[in-house]
C-alpha cells in the first residue's frame, strides 16, 4: 500500500474536517498533524479528528515540536524535551496518527558516539512514558539535513534498532543535503534503502521535497518545479517495487501539490 499526502493543513483547507474532504477528493490519503510549536491539542479533539481522518481514508501521522534536543548541554531543556515528545505522543494516540516525527537534537560539543548514547538513554525515558501510558504510537527518528544536528542515517538506524517502537523516518531530501548533493545515482538511493530493510521495520515513512542547500547542509524546502534536487524520479524508481507499505508525505512548499506529483511519477513508472 501506498500513502501520499502532506505535511500539515493545505494553506487552502480551513480545518481538519475540510482538510480531510479535500485530500479525499484530489486523490491523497495521508496527512501529517503538524504539532512543530506543541501538541495543543485536547485528547477529545485529537479523537474527533482521528475518527474524521478514518471516515474519509486519511492515514495520520504526527510531528513533534522543533524546539526538542535530547542531547542539549542544559539538563532543563532535555526533561522539556522528554514532555513533548510523551505529550504529543499522548495526542497522537488519541488521533490514531503515527509515527510520531521527532528531530532528536544537535552533537552540541559531543563526538556522534558520544552524542547517539545521550541520545538513547533519553529516548528510553519517553518510550518508558509512553509504554507506561499505553499510548499506541511509534516514535520517528528523522534523518537531518543540517551538519551540526544528530541524525545521519547510520546513526538513526543504530538507535532504532535498540528499541521495539522507534523507526526510522526517511527524509531523503535531508540525506541529499548533508551530503552536498551527492546522491544523484540510483544505486546510490538503492543502497539508503537496502541498508533500511535489514531492520525489517515493517513500513516506511518518508519525507520528501527538492532542497536547497550549503556546506552546512539543509538551508531550505523547495517545490519539485523549483528544483529536481534530489530526483525524485529515481528515488520513486527504487520505493517502486517495495512490498511493504510506504508513506511520502510532502515537505514542499506546495504540499497537496507536489504530494500529487509524487504520487503520479510512482504510478507512472
Amino acid at each position: 500500500m501506498r500513502y501520499f499526502g502532506p505535511a500539515g493543513i493545505p494553506e487552502r483547507c480551513k480545518g481538519y474536517e475540510d482538510a480531510f474532504e479535500y485530500l479525499k477528493r484530489i486523490g491523497l490519503n495521508a496527512m501529517e498533524l503538524e504539532f512543530v510549536r506543541g501538541a495543543k491539542l485536547t485528547t477529545k479533539r485529537a479523537e474527533e479528528i482521528g475518527a474524521l481522518a478514518q471516515a474519509h481514508g486519511i492515514k495520520l501521522s504526527a510531528h513533534a515540536p522543533y524546539f526538542i534536543n535530547l542531547n542539549s548541554k542544559e539538563k532543563e531543556k532535555i526533561e522539556k524535551s522528554i514532555k513533548h515528545i510523551v505529550k504529543t505522543s499522548e495526542i497522537s494516540d488519541a488521533a490514531l496518527a503515527s509515527p510520531v516525527v521527532v528531530h532528536a537534537g544537535y552533537y552540541s560539543g559531543k563526538s556522534p558516539a558520544e552524542a547517539t548514547e545521550v541520545i538513547t538513554a533519553n529516548l528510553e525515558k519517553c518510550v518508558e512514558e509512553i509504554e507506561k501510558n499505553g499510548y499506541e504510537v511509534k516514535i520517528g527518528l528523522e534523518t537531518m539535513g543540517r551538519v551540526s544536528a544528530w541524525g545521519t542515517l547510520d546513526e538513526v538506524l543504530e538507535v532504532c534498532t535498540r528499541f521495539k517502537n522507534v523507526v526510522p523516518v526517511m527524509d531523503f531530501a535531508h540525506m541529499y543535503a548533508r551530503t552536498n548533493g551527492k546522491l544523484k545515482e540510483k544505486s546510490q538511493f538503492e543502497e539508503i534503502v537496502s541498508k533500511f530493510e535489514r531492520y525489517n521495520f515493517g513500513f516506511m515513512h518518508v519525507h520528501m521535497s527538492s532542497i536547497a542547500y550549503t556546506s552546512k547542509g539543509e538551508r531550505m524546502h523547495l517545490t519539485l518545479e523549483q528544483s529536481n534536487e534530489p530526483d525524485f524520479r529515481i528515488i520513486a524508481e527504487v520505493l517502486k517495487g517495495r512490498e511493504y507499505p510506504i508513506t511520502i508525505i510532502s515537505e514542499s512548499p506546495v504540499l497537496e501539490i507536489d504530494a500529487l506529483k509524487m504520487k503520479k511519477i510512482i504510478e507512472e513508472l
